[in-house]
């Protein structure tokens, strides 16, 4: 066969509630609202305790952000007894499905809370959807006291799961795209991270290790701590 891009594998969830993963969680802000997260409330669980109607319901990812399908922002009851602020939608621009989209969000405006529609032409856009996501949603944190944030697409495992994983990505420390897309399936075992959203996901780990390490740079393009070997004295830490 033609050569293809070698497989990302991403270890799946387990029936075995003692051998499921923990996270330690740490966000990358040192202040401000997501600092003031308490993070170690992230509860996993095992494919035991999964059922197929939590397919059409929305799981609680991190302590403010919500991943789920299209069906669960319908459920104003559950919209208010969670908090929710803001709906997002990731849906594709010019579609039917996205005419749905739109009417799941009016939802919005019957119980008095934010919406906000991230659009893209082709599936390939969804990577730059990733970055205007953390804005957004950051944006809202910094506004509203108690923010919690649901993001959705028509199946809640797709589109809207990679850009929760994205996001993942974007505000915790220690979090690779591997890592991302376990935080987010062993919350909600349905999502589908096929072999394209995989690689964007990677492509956009190595963007924000770009971004981080150009952030390091001082105006000379060096790095702001020096190694130790530009150092005169011996004994120091290497950065």
């Amino acid at each position: 066969r033609l050569p293809t891009p070698p497989r990302i594998v991403v270890p799946p969830p387990t029936a075995n509630i003692n051998l499921a993963p923990e996270f330690n969680l740490h966000p990358i802000a040192q202040s401000g609202p997501l600092s003031a997260v308490n993070y170690d409330k992230l509860v996993t669980g095992t494919l035991l305790d999964w059922s197929y109607e939590r397919r059409r319901q929305a799981q609680q990812i991190l302590p403010f952000l919500y991943l789920g399908p299209m069906s669960a922002v319908k459920d104003r009851d559950f919209l208010r007894n969670e908090g929710i602020t803001l709906l997002m939608a990731v849906r594709q621009r010019h579609s039917f499905e996205s005419k749905i989209m739109q009417a799941a969000l009016n939802v919005a405006d019957e119980i008095h809370i934010q919406k906000k529609a991230l659009d893209m032409s082709s599936p390939y856009e969804l990577v730059s959807s990733f970055t205007r996501a953390t804005i957004v949603i950051n944006d809202h944190m910094n506004s509203h006291p108690n923010a919690k944030v649901l993001v959705f697409c028509e199946s809640g495992n797709e589109r809207s799961a990679a850009v929760v994983a994205a996001y993942l990505m974007d505000i915790l420390a220690d979090v690779d795209h591997i890592k991302a897309m376990q935080i987010v399936q062993a919350q909600r075992f349905c999502v589908n991270f096929d072999d394209n959203v995989k690689r964007l996901l990677q492509g956009y780990w190595d963007i924000l290790q770009a971004r981080r390490i150009t952030a390091n740079l001082d105006a000379s393009g060096r790095p702001k701590r020096l190694l130790e070997r530009d150092m005169d004295n011996e004994g120091m830490d290497i950065d």
